[in-house]
């Protein structure tokens, strides 16, 4: 048995509203400034940004090699040298190009990268040259290697 109501239609049914669309933020860019690209010249010039990071980065990669290479074979620097010109040429080589390759492209020398700060890099590669003259120094008057 079907029982139907009777009387009035029901009501028709009330149409549903979604809420208002929130706008969406535009996504929060962080740019840094951008340095406007040096020259070759102009990056090697005396007051220019390559010449320290340069040598300051191939000073603390010939310290930290120097010493690794002395506590492993007991061999001099100038041993070391005349053993394995070439490859160290090639790493200075590379370690050039890579420092000096972002300033030509405008890379900012004084940005920071977490605890990595350009300052903290000019302090180590001083320490470094230092270090690596030092080096030198007591194994051309002791007349062997310092380790």
């Amino acid at each position: 048995m079907i029982a139907r109501a009777t009387g009035a239609p029901p009501p028709p049914p009330t149409p549903v509203t979604p809420p208002p669309a929130v706008p969406t933020p535009p996504p929060v860019v962080i740019s840094t400034p951008v340095a406007k690209p040096f020259s070759a010249a102009e990056a090697m010039a005396f007051s220019g940004p390559a010449p320290e990071i340069i040598n300051g980065r191939l000073a603390m990669l010939g310290f930290v090699a120097a010493v690794g290479a002395e506590l492993t074979s007991q061999e001099a620097i100038a041993v070391q040298w005349s053993e394995a010109a070439v490859p160290i040429l090639a790493t200075f080589a590379i370690f050039i190009t890579a420092s000096f390759v972002p300033l030509i492209k405008g890379a900012n020398p004084k940005e920071e990268f977490g605890p990595f700060t350009p300052n903290a890099e000019l302090i180590n590669g001083r320490a470094a040259m230092m270090g690596f003259l030092a080096l030198l120094v007591i194994e051309a008057l002791s007349g062997k290697a310092l380790i």
